[in-house]
């Protein structure tokens, strides 16, 4: 058969049909075959880009726990000077003695200090029996709480001093309670080195 003999609506329908077969055969034997490997590295894509937003929530949750880590840090650095070291606690009493001195009033006794083990930290606790007046007693209280470590005075009862000498100095009689903590950290490590010599 020959094209040329053919009406032209003939020839441009034969070169229809070849055109849409080599189409055919161009999409079935090579475009389809790509047209699916790009599916593929698309999902590829998507999968990789999911993962990658997901490691960046986890690196922006990690820098979060970094920073709530050296915030910890610094507080529990706080809080070690604000809890004394069971070796401190001589130092400590000697310090307290001398603001009883120092405020004008006269040490008359402490009591041997008893020891409580709670949870998370020891309470070391001493009975103390002073003589002045109430200005005094204030003015020793105040300088007690403007101490780093922490103190909890409880127990505290106050009487006119008896005598048969008035003095203005020594007016009263207080008798209270004073509880300082350690942290038990501190204290078990402390355990710990004794037991190994």
């Amino acid at each position: 058969m020959d094209l040329k003999n053919l009406p032209w609506y003939g020839q441009i329908g034969v070169f229809l049909i070849i055109s849409a077969v080599l189409f055919g055969l161009f999409y079935f034997l090579h475009y389809e075959g790509v047209q699916t490997q790009i599916e593929q590295k698309i999902k590829q894509i998507e999968t990789i880009q999911i993962a990658i937003n997901q490691a960046k929530i986890k690196l922006k949750e990690l820098e979060q726990i970094k920073a709530e880590i050296e915030m910890n840090k610094k507080r529990l650095k706080q809080l070690d000077q604000i809890l004394p070291k069971e070796k401190n606690i001589s130092e400590i009493l000697n310090r307290i003695q001398s603001l009883i001195s120092n405020t004008q009033q006269e040490f008359k006794k402490m009591s041997k200090g008893t020891k409580k083990s709670k949870k998370l930290f020891v309470e070391f606790s001493y009975t103390i029996n002073s003589v002045g007046n109430y200005h005094n007693l204030g003015t020793f209280f105040d300088q007690l709480s403007n101490l780093k470590k922490i103190f909890n005075v409880t127990s505290m009862t106050i009487s006119p001093k008896k005598g048969k000498i008035f003095n203005p100095q020594f007016t009263i009689n207080a008798n209270f309670r004073l509880s300082t903590y350690i942290q038990k950290k501190a204290v078990a490590k402390k355990n710990k080195g004794r037991r190994r010599k």
